[in-house]
């Protein structure tokens, strides 16, 4: 039975995941309604992001939505981030832009709730500081916000920008595959996703004020926020027009530590929110059991896996079945080559990344298996945590990985 499932799971969720996939497309505009007037506040929160800080407002900047203005947070940073900020300001003038600068470091979410203070507009839009924004962006995601007055957040579509080493381009075949997929088939399933992607949302301002704004005191704020606006009954959506070229983590040490981060997250969700687990008629509830079932899969998976290697090495022989292996093969053949349909334009991928594919499917697994293993095992032995931030690694600019990315990909 232990060995079904394991084996079962990842086939049943990616076929739910391609019909879901499917039917949304089908049931889905192809583009987005004629553009609002609406002001749209643009919250940018950084520390330690003077290479990246220019790229990203500048993108910001030549938004097809004109009517925005720009809030640039810095948190306390120890680098030259509040002079680049100021620079920006003098040189782009059309676009009206606060600076907020933080008595100290107290993290992404301090550091957001600080911007929604000095913000004027009924829509706040929170970035990344190391992201290129796509100029249409803004219009689609308002576009969707207004579709209907319970949506309380809408989040868009992250394009990997850094594609250079084997790490990059597993991520850009899981943004791709994978991320995309998912989020594609809850708003089918569901008309809600998981969790929003912080990198690129555009918030309802009524919907943060009845939420008391981003938790300060949790490591992944977007998840956190996500819950907590679904408690006070907002939906939040997914609209993968609205696309952003994001960096990633270009080696496993930094990508283990952001997804074990992303999967405690989770884990807090699940926690905080258990009653729910006893309404099975809210859509919302049976998110939380893929979750609980994500969780039971990678205890099974490490559980049997011990098992088979024991028993491989008492046994001395190693024995698998070439037809389940040959059936995980092409499901996950054919849900990259789902992901590459419809992101091939957008995210300027091209056909000799389907070389990857295998490599690619033991990529995700494993990097599951240990975000989840090692997100619980941290919970149970270090439950609090604050929300602060470190410094990223920024050895090239935007322009730079953009320049470069069309050739890697």
């Amino acid at each position: 039975m232990l060995t079904s499932f394991i084996l079962l799971y990842p086939l049943t969720m990616t076929l739910v995941w391609l019909i879901g996939t499917l039917f949304y497309r089908l049931t889905s505009p192809r583009r987005s309604q004629a553009s609002h007037d609406d002001l749209v506040s643009v919250i940018v929160p950084c520390y330690n992001e003077e290479a990246t800080l220019h790229e990203t407002v500048q993108s910001l900047c030549q938004q097809a939505h004109r009517n925005i203005e720009l809030i640039l947070v810095d948190d306390h940073s120890t680098d030259n981030t509040l002079l680049v900020m100021n620079a920006l300001k003098q040189k782009f003038r059309r676009v009206p832009m606060t600076i907020v600068a933080q008595p100290h470091n107290g993290g992404k979410a301090a550091a957001m709730n600080a911007g929604a203070k000095a913000a004027h507009g009924e829509y706040l839009l929170c970035v990344d500081s190391d992201s290129l924004i796509d100029p249409h962006a803004v219009d689609h995601l308002l576009n969707s916000l207004k579709k209907d007055d319970r949506i309380g957040a809408v989040t868009g579509k992250p394009i990997v920008l850094n594609r250079g080493v084997i790490v990059e381009k597993m991520q850009t075949m899981e943004y791709t595959a994978i991320i995309d997929l998912i989020k594609r088939s809850q708003m089918f399933f569901t008309s809600n996703i998981l969790t929003l992607s912080g990198v690129l949302v555009l918030y309802r301002k009524a919907a943060l004020a009845s939420v008391n704004g981003w938790n300060e005191n949790v490591q992944t704020e977007d998840i956190d926020i996500t819950w907590r606006m679904k408690l006070k009954n907002w939906r939040v959506a997914y609209q993968p027009q609205a696309t952003t070229w994001i960096l990633v983590p270009s080696t496993i040490k930094s990508l283990l530590k952001q997804r074990q981060r992303w999967a405690y997250g989770g884990l807090q969700v699940l926690v905080s929110n258990w009653r729910l687990l006893f309404k099975p008629w809210q859509p919302n509830t049976w998110l939380l059991y893929e979750m609980m079932t994500s969780i039971l899969w990678s205890f099974g998976t490490l559980f049997s896996m011990s098992f088979f290697v024991a028993s491989s090495i008492i046994n001395q022989a190693v024995q698998l079945d070439g037809n389940v292996i040959l059936m995980i093969f092409f499901i996950g053949l054919l849900q990259f080559f789902a992901g590459m349909i419809m992101s091939v334009r957008t995210a300027k991928l091209r056909m000799r990344m389907f070389l990857y594919t295998p490599m690619y499917l033991f990529f995700y697994w494993f990097l599951n298996l240990y975000s989840l293993v090692t997100a619980v095992l941290k919970m149970v032995y270090t439950p609090i945590e604050h929300g602060r931030w470190e410094s990223a690694d920024r050895s090239r600019s935007l322009g730079q990985m953009k320049g470069k990315s069309t050739n890697a990909g």
